[in-house]
């Protein structure tokens, strides 16, 4: 990674006495200087400033060393040791059910595929090249959509403002004109520096958001390992911090740079492509063919005999596997030869990514070269790949770095070639509770880094409002006070505990009318987790104010009469009109269905329509 980065001095930049009193936290601060150490990229490259380009040489070079860096954080961190040589029960566990971040099974999801009958979900986390992989292809993410897809990585507001405002402007422009006019705003953004004036705060922020992002898997290995997590946890921090400075000074440098670079990620599930890929490990590639080759040839065995109704023959063979799973994976087998040839047919495999782990890296030079060049740059070799055209001269600096499994040619990624990981969760939400039917608490992390739990229920469609699940509860409470205590009195007559706990039917029905309205309308505080509170506030407010009016007309009391004569119209409308209107509207629901009063005004919109 270079030389040994140069400890931060952001904390000691005032030199000056302070005016003031510090807090003792603040002298702790200042004393010991907690922040993360910062690289001397001056020292590190040999320079001061940027030159007017890089070479290919450059770039790449870097580019391995980012990579190197990421591989062997994750080696050391994630990898080395078996989860299942230390648990304390001999269950088959999925390390699944340590509860993971959302982001980490975002980014597991976008990185990594199972290779189904020989490494499943729960062996990428057990076992530790799985793991490691894994965990590199994450990393990778974090770099590529929080870094590399920056227009300036750590550029200060103002300039990162005006670059928005240059890439809208310019979105369908030509590319190396557009990329000129960032160059030149980047260019300014950094003055006489090699980095902007947010970098370190940008790199400071994303630190401690990958740390979250890993903390619960970081965890877990604490357990194997040994490690002390308040103790080790600072090493942690300061590898992740130093890994991402590394990634945001490369963006620096593309961006200063007038070149245009394309960063491009593999796609689990997806088929090989030699010329987009290369292998991040091997082995693990030749332990998948070795297995599926070894499973195939049995089949063939089995299958060869099934077509031929040797039926006997299967049967003793496949009293020799050891469970049903294992069996499971040599059906269905052929009743006749024609069937034989296609499913034959149908079981080819080849290589498929199993992980996505660090992204292509390829760079577009404008040059007068007389024609399109396309260059693999490799540390032995440097390839023309030909092709026809003007003024581009075509870099591949870094190939994808893959690994592959031996998958299913013809059977698209989530089929008979492995489940996805949202279901492997699933199976185990379902399980925990015994088929998933009794709702459980479910603890995760929240962005401050700790531990916080909510209830899950696996049987609620995610997209259905917990709001219906309490109003269903109010719904059930109503007929268990009037099975209890019978039909309440009239409204004018109750107390306002009664008026509450008694409300009639109908008023819970216009709760879910209320609700409806007003999500519909985008009031935001209705956004929270106490919407039905809030929905019934509104509701039980509007009933004690209806009540009130009901009392204020029963005592012929006049309140805006009182006040000015000319208000009496209002005193007409709350005493009289609306209270009426409000009783009809009870004694129609009482005595009519729902069909019922929707055909009544279906029948007086009709008449209204043909009077007009």
């Amino acid at each position: 990674m270079g030389p040994v980065p140069r400890r931060s001095t952001r904390a000691n930049k005032d030199t000056e006495a302070p005016k003031f009193v510090q807090s003792w936290q603040s002298e702790v601060k200042l004393a010991e200087d907690w922040s993360p150490a910062q690289i001397d990229f001056s020292e590190w490259h040999g320079r001061t400033k940027h030159p007017a380009d890089y070479d290919d040489h450059f770039f790449r070079t870097t580019y391995d060393a980012l990579y190197d860096a990421v591989v062997g954080f994750c080696d050391s961190w994630f990898g080395r040791i078996h989860l299942d040589d230390w648990r304390d029960r001999d269950e088959d566990v999925s390390p699944w059910e340590v509860p993971m971040t959302d982001q980490f099974i975002q980014y597991a999801r976008m990185v990594a595929h199972e290779d189904r009958g020989y490494v499943s979900w729960k062996d990428i986390l057990n076992d530790p090249e799985h793991r490691k992989w894994l965990c590199v292809g994450i990393f990778a993410q974090i770099i590529e959509r929080r870094i590399f897809n920056q227009l300036l990585f750590g550029a200060g507001e103002p300039y990162q403002a005006e670059l928005d405002r240059h890439d809208s402007r310019w979105l369908l422009s030509e590319g190396f004109g557009r990329k000129e006019g960032r160059r030149q705003i980047a260019r300014a953004s950094l003055g006489e520096g090699l980095i902007p004036d947010n970098f370190w705060d940008e790199v400071d922020d994303l630190a401690g958001q990958t740390v979250l992002i890993f903390q619960p898997l970081f965890m877990l290995m604490c357990l194997g390992t040994g490690q002390n997590p308040n103790r080790d946890g600072a090493v942690f921090w300061q590898q992740i911090h130093s890994i991402l400075a590394m990634a945001g000074y490369f963006q620096v440098c593309m961006a200063v740079s007038p070149s245009v670079f394309h960063v491009l990620s593999a796609s689990p599930g997806a088929r090989f492509q030699w010329e987009e890929e290369a292998h991040a490990d091997q082995e693990l590639y030749n332990a998948s063919k070795d297995f599926h080759k070894s499973h195939n040839d049995r089949w063939r065995v089995l299958a060869e005999l099934s077509s031929k109704n040797e039926n006997t023959k299967v049967t003793k063979l496949m009293e020799g596997l050891t469970d049903a799973a294992e069996t499971a994976l040599y059906l269905p087998l052929p009743p006749n030869e024609a069937e034989y040839r296609m499913m034959d047919h149908q079981r080819r495999r080849g290589g498929k990514v199993m992980y996505a782990v660090f992204p292509k890296l390829t760079r577009y030079k404008a040059e007068n070269v007389g024609e399109v060049r396309a260059v693999m740059m490799d540390p032995a070799t440097a390839e023309d790949l030909g092709g026809a055209g003007e003024g581009i001269r075509i870099t591949i600096l870094n190939r994808c770095k893959v690994v592959y499994y031996q998958g299913l040619v013809h059977s698209p990624a989530d089929q008979e070639d492995g489940v996805p990981l949202e279901s492997h969760l699933g199976e185990i939400a379902w399980e925990r509770m015994g088929g998933g039917i009794l709702p459980y608490f479910k603890h995760h992390w929240t962005a401050d880094g700790t531990v916080a739990s909510s209830l899950h229920w696996p049987l609620w469609p995610e997209k259905l409002d917990t709001f219906w699940l309490y109003w269903a509860f109010s719904i059930l409470a109503f007929y268990v006070l009037r099975w209890r205590y019978g039909e309440p009195p009239a409204i004018e007559d109750r107390s306002v505990y009664a008026t509450i706990i008694f409300r009639p039917f109908v008023y819970t029905l216009l709760d879910a009318v209320l609700y409806a309205v007003l999500r519909v309308s985008g009031f935001s505080f209705l956004a929270g987790r106490n919407v039905f509170w809030t929905t019934q506030f509104i509701n039980i407010s509007f009933l004690l104010f209806y009540q009130t009016l009901g009392l204020l007309k029963k005592n012929n009391i006049q309140p805006f009469g009182q006040i000015a004569m000319s208000l009496l119209w209002l005193d007409k409308l709350f005493l009289y009109q609306i209270p009426d209107a409000v009783v009809d509207l009870s004694a129609l629901l009482r005595t009519e269905s729902p069909v019922g009063i929707i055909n009544r005004a279906t029948q007086l919109l009709t008449a209204g329509n043909s009077t007009a």
